[in-house]
């Protein structure tokens, strides 16, 4: 039977443990030992990941091949190429056992045929697990050294600074490192924020001010109330005075400077604030696990008016939440504004003399900046809805004339987002992500080749990898929606079953619950625009088949 080969590598290093090389070891230990040629092993390589995580797309092709019942043994180079988790390992050793699937590590040479070499291999993903554990703590201890010099680690510098190359000497050595400047014209954005805020005591009214004052973040966008909160939540803008000292003591924070050294005179700097793992959203770590220290750059609020703010934003979250909206807002999530392209969220509205309460779809850039940055006219929403619905049922017709409508160049033209256009800005978007991260290591590359602090070589070898990782993922996508885009629209053999889908919608619709129907409507509708007077829907289907029907809600 064939042979599975699996290599990983989460860095490229220039040492002999490619994954190139790694294959040909992994090819010739299946010649001499099982006399299998190197077109009867399928490989499979992953280069760029780390071993912590299983989400790798080579790995996981690898396990849908094994359970095709065409191999017998998977060949490995070191078994911490699957896996430095001991319970991840063991579960894909499970996993291989129950598939009748040996596996082999040339490194180690275990035999997972006999109880011993199953046990030797399980103890030895132990040593693996204990080393990433121990790689983890010495990255640690290399922040808190970095720690000292307040030195900027890399990223997305924080509003109101840039990322600022020096030069020191230290045991007669020059070397450089990079520390947070101030850029004065973003700073008075930030200093307002927090002036703001303290003024109104709520996220919203200075969302709203913002709106109302045109004021922008860095990138040109509107701020929103969550951006604002990651602005006044930032311990960067505070002074490192003896009021900042105590709340962070008070708080369990770790503080790595003495206290006499909150003077006033610099800001602070965060460092390991959030908890990143691949395919899940940062999370913030608990405040004992930040280092806190002090920066070279001065600071911007004074302690007190920054622990204000945070006494403020914790007394807003203990606030009785808003009562849920209506469930019956079947267009939530899809209806956008034509004017200025925020999405429409329904608003409760009067009670009927049934008892039924009625409801609107109202912009939400409209509600958030009191109709200064938009003023569209609300829409009606059961007659938004029915009419939906209504619309979606005819279209139903018979095939080749929805196929017709399909291809109709004017129909396509009203559609508000047509479909080319749609996957060219989300390839784009990649395009855009791809070259911001190659940037990235190409500057972590440039960094190591300059620096002789092998502190922060450590620190910044890791982040490459979350580089690498993200360009492959950028990559992926990009080159599916090329697929996708080269593939053509409106493809005749799928209207039938288009058809069939919408042709029972609006009768099925009258027994089921609002969740079914709203999850209904998002599986069939891409996106529907309101410009005060017309309803616009693009229809979904394999994002290939773009559709605008005009609809008038009545009422």
């Amino acid at each position: 039977m064939k042979k599975l080969i699996y290599s990983r590598k989460s860095l490229f290093t220039g040492k002999g443990d490619s994954v190139e090389n790694q294959v040909q070891l992994c090819l010739s230990y299946a010649a001499s030992h099982f006399g299998t040629p190197p077109d009867g092993c399928r490989i499979f390589e992953d280069e760029g990941f780390s071993a912590k995580d299983t989400e790798r797309p080579q790995f996981q092709a690898l396990r849908q091949a094994a359970r095709t019942g065409e191999y017998d043994c998977l060949i490995c180079y070191r078994l911490d190429r699957v896996s430095r988790s001991v319970s991840d390992f063991s579960s894909f050793i499970g996993e291989l056992q129950k598939l009748g699937i040996a596996f082999v590590s040339i490194r180690e040479q275990f035999d997972t045929a006999t109880p011993m070499g199953r046990a030797m291999m399980y103890i030895a993903s132990v040593f693996a697990q204990l080393e990433r554990e121990t790689l983890a703590e010495r990255v640690r201890d290399n922040l808190y050294q970095l720690a000292k010099s307040g030195r900027w680690l890399g990223g997305i510098t924080p509003l109101g600074y840039r990322s600022q190359e020096v030069s020191y000497t230290e045991k007669g050595r020059n070397r450089t490192l990079r520390v947070l400047a101030p850029v004065d014209k973003e700073l008075a954005i930030v200093s307002d924020l927090y002036a703001q805020f303290l003024a109104r005591g709520s996220l919203s009214q200075v969302d709203a001010y913002c709106l109302k004052m045109g004021l922008k973040t860095r990138g040109g966008n509107n701020f929103t109330r969550f951006s604002l909160r990651g602005v006044l939540e930032n311990p960067v803008y505070a002074a490192a005075d003896q009021t900042m000292y105590d709340w962070l003591l008070k708080n369990g924070y770790e503080v790595y400077m003495p206290q006499d050294a909150f003077d006033g005179s610099h800001g602070l700097l965060a460092y390991c604030k959030t908890r990143q793992a691949k395919h899940m959203p940062n999370k913030k770590r608990a405040p004992g696990e930040w280092i806190v220290s002090i920066g070279v750059h001065p600071g911007l609020i004074a302690g007190e008016s920054w622990v204000l703010a945070q006494d403020i934003i914790q007394k807003n979250k203990k606030k009785a939440p808003r009562s849920p909206r209506s469930t019956d807002a079947l267009l939530s999530g899809l209806l956008r504004c034509g004017n200025c392209g925020s999405f429409m969220r329904p608003k409760g509205g009067r009670t009927l003399a049934d008892g039924t309460k009625t409801f609107y779809y109202c912009c939400e850039l409209k509600e958030r900046s009191k109709q200064a940055a938009c003023a569209q006219q609300n829409a009606p929403g059961p007659q938004s809805d029915a009419a939906v619905i209504k619309a979606l049922a005819q279209l139903a017709g018979d095939s080749n004339g929805l196929y017709e409508m399909l291809q109709n160049d004017i129909c396509i033209e009203k559609s508000p987002y047509p479909l080319q256009v749609n996957l060219q800005a989300r390839i784009a978007d990649y395009e855009a992500t791809i070259q911001v991260e190659t940037q990235a290591l190409q500057n972590i590359a440039r960094a190591i080749s300059k620096n002789n602090d092998e502190a922060l070589d450590a620190v910044l070898l890791s982040s490459s990898a979350a580089h690498s990782e993200r360009i492959q993922t950028a990559q992926a996508e990009r080159d599916q929606l090329i697929a996708s885009l080269h593939a053509g629209e409106g493809s005749r053999e799928q209207c039938p079953i288009l058809a069939d889908t919408l042709k029972g919608i609006e009768p099925g619709l009258a027994c089921m619950d609002w969740q079914i129907k709203r999850a209904l409507l998002q599986s069939l509708v891409k996106q529907a625009r309101w410009d005060g007077d017309t309803i616009y829907l693009s229809i979904k289907e394999a994002e290939s088949l773009p559709c605008a029907s005009i609809l008038r809600p009545q009422g």
